[in-house]
């Protein structure tokens, strides 16, 4: 005589109800649910289920039972559905997001405007730029101080003759100085400018004609220096210049202008 426990009683129960199991099994398996209350119920509820399932006619479960059975099952169901889409999803999709990429110091920039932007510094650049270059001078006259230069445009002469001795005169060095063109034009240093020209009359032996070329910016009136050097012996010209020589009326006002008290 056969014993079964539950776990064999509910691996054959589907055979015992379709009537697949031989005498023996099929006998051991009605003493069995006989036995035990528990077993009996499953094999009742499952027969039952069997039955009403094959019949034609439906029944409508009362709305509180069909509400606990809906909640049953999605509670039983819900976590089945998680491992089976897990398991039927790709690796990629199941794996974890990577890390947020560093944003690189270029990465969101707005490059249409970013040139847009360098284009017009460009533009503004070239446009001071060339306005600074308009305004290079490179002169040639003589080294003057702005004391004795106002005596010479109101005499309307040259300082060819003018002494080395009179241009370090103190007066003469605190007037600063700059430099005559041939067109009777004085272009007075900056005090860079002056100083320069002060180290220049100090370093020399002339004693007179102190001719030079001097390249600076024109700001205003003031030249402001750049490079200075004695000029050659021959071929004195004036780069740029060609502004007329004072009347005789404006040398006087400049010459009482300057040698006022």
């Amino acid at each position: 005589m056969l014993t079964l426990t539950c776990e064999d009683f509910l691996a054959r129960i589907s055979e015992f109800i379709d009537g697949d199991l031989d005498g023996a099994w099929r006998q051991a398996v009605s003493d069995h649910a006989r036995d035990c209350p528990h077993c009996a119920v499953i094999l009742d509820t499952t027969q039952r289920t069997i039955r009403l399932a094959g019949e034609a006619q439906l029944f409508a479960l009362p709305p509180e039972v069909a509400e606990r059975l809906h909640a049953r099952l999605a509670a039983v169901l819900a976590p089945a559905a998680v491992e089976a889409s897990a398991e039927l999803a790709p690796a990629s999709l199941m794996a974890p997001p990577p890390p947020p990429r560093p944003r690189g110091w270029l990465e969101g920039w707005n490059w249409p405007l970013a040139w847009a932007v360098l284009g017009a510094v460009l533009i503004i650049f070239g446009g001071v730029s060339w306005w600074q270059q308009a305004r290079i001078r490179t002169l040639q006259g003589w080294l003057i101080d702005a004391h004795c230069a106002a005596r010479y445009i109101a005499a309307g002469d040259m300082p060819v003759s003018h002494p080395r001795w009179c241009l370090l005169q103190p007066a003469c060095v605190a007037s600063g100085y700059g430099v005559m063109t041939a067109q009777g034009r004085f272009w007075p240093f900056n005090r860079v400018g002056s100083i320069r020209a002060l180290l220049m009359l100090r370093a020399s032996n002339r004693q007179q004609n102190f001719r030079i070329t001097v390249r600076g910016e024109e700001r205003g009136p003031i030249l402001y220096v750049r490079s200075l050097r004695w000029a050659k012996a021959k071929g004195l010209i004036s780069v740029r210049l060609r502004a007329p020589a004072p009347s005789p009326r404006l040398r006087q006002a400049v010459y009482m202008t300057a040698t006022a008290p």
